[in-house]
């Protein structure tokens, strides 16, 4: 686990990774966003968010007994309720459920076996505050192996020379080890040996092999041949003869390696995302390089305006695609990426609050999606060489993919305006909500989710009279008729038969959403209280003449 999690850290890796677990726990899903673990589902009573906010001194006792009171009598999340009640706000909900994440999936760090399967795709999720990966790699092996453990998996390299690699003097604060761990980290600033470590004083063999594995696990550790050429090069005959004086890994902030949003353009209907199957028990496929360095945004928003407004005028003169990403038409695909690498920084939808651009967020949808539309058209070498062959003949080609980048464009808005939607569905604003489904819908018609629930919220802003729930369920029975998967409309079907007195379909919608979707945790509630409501199932009567008569 700790070599997988870093796997995906050092590939940036957006999308959820399933672990299969026997019962009771089941399939435990950990979503990823940029290489870090930002939400996991399975449940873990010794995990709940209320506990987890009340022993982080995020709430204490009483606000939590409040919230679940509030919860009891209205329904809802306990997020949402919390933040609406006043007791937290989103700063510290979203915080909340980083650290309740981050101890869910250092719990998953135990599992030695089992069968790993990992979905590339968007998280489509709020934005959470992400784990630090590095940390929770180190924390997961103090919790988690013991010296025989670290021994099975590393092998006879554990007993070999051993030295780190410069990007351990990079990231080393990254993993926020203990002020004790100094004199090992200095040791291995040169080469050394496991022996050698051990031998620190102050310094037990089980931690010195967990810093070994640590480091090793996440390619900041060279090993055997690699790290003789170490003291070879510092002119020692023998790795207990390396100079200890080379330079020490240095503090850098204490932050997680920032991670370069990855923005691809929008998919074709159906695509699906690509999936590999592996076991924990195998050996991770992971590169041998070290963490690429990510590049600050140095923009003033007089800076950042600027350049929208430039992009903007580029495509209102309708500007192809070598111009909108300001490179040449010589430019290669590796230049295509750079290009639009450095543009989606700055120009993703999602990177626009933490700078105070927030307001900007649908102008730079528009803008987003037309640089995703460049690239991916760009990105195809058939394509790149016929743009750059009618362009060179003289041909106008402001028109060439126009319906295609107008159809993109649409769909990249829609779903900007649909994901701020649901973050006010979640918090129970209706109304606010509501109105950006249907403008997402005015832009993408056909799109199920978002018919499912705009008629979810028309019902909410309605008297909910029993004519009014039949009215939604209608609604959603036909989207759910021509789109079955759709987990929502199952969810929101069955609160609508609930508010109908239909309980078994009603319990039947709430566990079909959960089926298709094990993220909606309300539906599995909502289910298992109507089940309760029923009460025990009466005892079957006798079958035959015996049960004319009653009990003897």
């Amino acid at each position: 686990m700790p070599r997988l999690l870093f796997a995906l850290l050092h590939k940036r890796f957006t999308g959820m990774v399933q672990l299969e677990q026997p019962e009771p726990t089941g399939m435990r899903t950990i979503w990823f966003s940029g290489g870090m673990p930002t939400f996991t589902d399975w449940v873990s009573a010794s995990h709940a968010l209320g506990e987890v906010l009340v022993s982080e001194g995020l709430i204490d006792a009483q606000q939590l007994s409040m919230a679940l009171r509030t919860m009891a009598k209205d329904g809802g999340l306990l997020g949402p309720v919390m933040v609406r009640l006043g007791l937290l706000d989103d700063a510290g909900l979203s915080s909340g459920l980083m650290r309740q994440c981050r101890r869910k999936v250092l719990e998953a760090i135990a599992l030695r076996e089992g069968e790993v399967l990992v979905t590339q795709g968007p998280w489509e999720g709020p934005n959470f505050d992400k784990v630090n990966a590095l940390e929770l790699i180190g924390a997961g092996v103090v919790a988690h192996y013991d010296e025989a453990r670290i021994e099975a998996e590393m092998g006879s390299i554990l007993h070999g020379p051993l030295a780190g690699t410069e990007g351990l003097a990079r990231y080393v604060a990254h993993f926020k080890f203990p002020a004790n761990d100094r004199p090992l980290l200095d040791a291995l600033a040169g080469a050394t040996t496991f022996d050698a470590l051990s031998r620190q004083p102050g310094v037990s063999r089980r931690r010195a092999a967990q810093l070994v594995y640590t480091l090793w696990a996440c390619q900041m550790l060279r090993v055997g041949a690699a790290a003789v050429s170490i003291s070879a090069f510092a002119g020692a005959d023998t790795p207990e003869q390396a100079p200890r004086s080379r330079p020490t890994p240095t503090a850098v902030p204490a932050a997680e390696p920032r991670s370069r949003p990855t923005p691809t353009a929008v998919p074709a209907a159906g695509a699906e995302a690509r999936s590999t199957r592996r076991s924990t028990r195998t050996e991770a496929a992971v590169g041998t390089g070290e963490l690429p360095v990510a590049e600050e945004v140095p923009q003033t928003p007089e800076q950042f305006m600027a350049e929208l407004t430039a992009i903007e005028a580029k495509l209102a003169r309708q500007a192809h695609a070598f111009d909108l990403l300001g490179i040449t038409l010589d430019a290669g695909k590796r230049e295509v990426r750079r290009a639009f690498g450095e543009l989606s920084r700055r120009f993703h939808p999602d990177a626009l609050q933490a700078r105070g651009l927030g307001a900007l967020r649908e102008r730079v949808g528009g803008v987003f999606a037309a640089l995703s539309e460049a690239q991916a058209l760009l990105g195809d070498e058939q394509k790149r060489e016929q743009l750059r062959d009618a362009i060179s003949r003289g041909v106008n080609v402001s028109q060439a993919g126009a319906d295609a980048t107008a159809m993109a464009r649409a769909a990249f808005e829609s779903e900007v305006l649909a994901k701020d939607g649901d973050k006010f569905l979640k918090a129970g604003r209706w109304d606010r909500a509501h109105e950006l489904y249907a403008r997402a819908l005015e832009l993408a018609p056909d799109e199920p989710d978002l018919r499912a629930a705009e008629a979810f919220c028309a019902y909410n802003l309605s008297p909910r009279t029993r004519n009014d729930a039949m009215v939604a369920e209608r609604a959603l029975s036909a989207v759910l008729t021509a789109a079955p998967q759709i987990a929502r409309a199952h969810y929101f079907k069955g609160l609508v038969l609930r508010d109908l007195g239909a309980i078994d379909p009603a319990v039947a919608s709430l566990t079909r959403a959960v089926q298709l979707d094990p993220r909606l945790i309300d539906a599995e509630r909502q289910a298992r209280a109507l089940r309760a409501s029923r009460g025990p199932a009466p005892a079957e009567k006798p079958k035959g003449i015996r049960g004319m008569f009653g009990k003897k």
